[in-house]
């Protein structure tokens, strides 16, 4: 399934509704095979998406990928750039967790 640029908000939301109903396989293969569409269109909502994903799944590629798609953000207004940064906290909350060695 590809996307244009007029559905990729549907299909933003298809994402993220396969992420809560815990189908996180169909949802990375989605945010993989449209990447370069979801950048030029939807940029912020997509980088939230992957955000979800790493924050459901705790996959060492998508905390990367998410948190590199969130510090390429610069939200101009207040709101978003929060939460940009909780996204962001709770990615580095969770990276630091899954690097503790267990005993």
């Amino acid at each position: 399934m590809t996307v244009s640029n007029a559905n990729e908000e549907t299909t933003l939301f298809y994402v993220k509704t396969l992420i809560k109903l815990g189908n996180t396989d169909k949802a990375a293969e989605l945010l993989e095979i449209n990447s370069d569409v979801f950048m030029k269109f939807a940029q912020f909502d997509f980088s939230c998406a992957w955000a979800l994903l790493a924050v459901d799944t705790k996959k060492r590629q998508h905390i990367d990928k998410a948190i590199k798609l969130l510090e390429g953000l610069k939200p101009k207004m207040p709101y978003f750039a929060e939460m940009r940064d909780d996204f962001l906290l709770k990615l580095k909350n969770i990276e630091q967790l899954i690097s503790i060695p267990k005993c």
